[in-house]
């Protein structure tokens, strides 16, 4: 009798520590993952085909920058940063006034075949109101072009004025003033609505320049072949320009217009007049 309550009791206790042993490496019961599921279906002779994709966790939405100042921040209203091109005139007055006055007639532009167009890859805005109200500033590069009518060429005469003069022997095919800058904007602007992709804006500042080239380029029939002239500088064009800008636009285009506060050329040393452009720009707000 004693022999078998002896190998009970071992029994007993063999399987308790057995007990123990396994509740110890029980698995931790694993945390549910959330799991969102989109399906597609696809119709093929007749069958019905569903794809589902499984989306663990994941969103794909950007949301805005909440800096004050931001140069490199994506999802953010901006007026400035892209590419632009327009359409080109000048005025011959402050007062725009684009009826050409006497004597001025070798500077009559082609407003339809002289193009500005600019470049800007850096914008700094700042928030006033959220991105409601805004100011901006950056750096950009910008080219205008002055395509001149009625067969005159631009020359600089002997007291150092810049003038022009037709030569009936000469039928000019191009005949073209450009100037290059390096700019810097100042704009304050309105926004509709935080995002840009949705948001209709209005704005208005200026942009200053510093001319980095001028070049006149001449092409026309000499003998019975094509003649090109190139001439780089030396005709008097003023060294900076401060253009007043305003826009109106919907999420990555605006139309805008600039006019200049400052002539082309040098006062006393060149035609008097106020270059003006209308065109559109693809802004980088995305």
């Amino acid at each position: 009798m004693k022999k078998i309550y002896t190998l009970a009791c071992i029994l007993s206790l063999s399987s308790w520590v057995m007990a123990q042993e396994t509740n110890e490496n029980v698995p931790e019961i694993p945390q549910p993952v959330q799991v969102t599921k989109d399906t597609s279906e696809v119709h093929m002779n007749g069958k019905k085909i569903i794809i589902i994709t499984n989306e663990t966790n994941r969103s794909n939405k950007s949301e805005p920058s909440t800096k004050t100042v931001s140069i490199f921040s994506t999802q953010r209203n901006r007026v400035w940063q892209g590419f632009e091109i327009g359409f080109t005139g000048v005025s011959y007055s402050k007062d725009f006034d684009t009826d050409i006055p006497a004597g001025l007639e070798y500077f009559e532009v082609i407003e339809s075949n002289s193009i500005n167009w600019a470049i800007n890859p850096f914008e700094l805005d700042v928030r006033i109101i959220g991105e409601y109200v805004k100011f901006s500033t950056g750096i950009g590069y910008l080219a205008k072009n002055f395509t001149l009518a009625n067969n005159y060429h631009l020359y600089k005469a002997t007291d150092g004025v810049t003038r022009g003069f037709q030569d009936p022997d000469k039928q000019l095919e191009r005949n073209r003033f450009r100037t290059g800058y390096i700019t810097f904007p100042a704009m304050l602007y309105f926004n509709t609505d935080p995002h840009p992709q949705r948001a209709f804006r209005i704005a208005g500042g200026v942009v200053f320049g510093t001319r980095i080239f001028e070049a006149y380029r001449l092409k026309h029939q000499e003998n019975g072949h094509n003649t090109r002239e190139k001439y780089n500088g030396e005709f008097n064009a003023n060294p900076m320009m401060l253009d007043m800008r305003g826009l109106i636009g919907y999420g990555g285009f605006n139309i805008y217009a600039t006019y200049a506060t400052m002539s082309l050329f040098n006062p006393g040393f060149g035609p008097e007049v106020y270059p003006y452009t209308i065109g559109i720009s693809f802004i980088n707000n995305y």
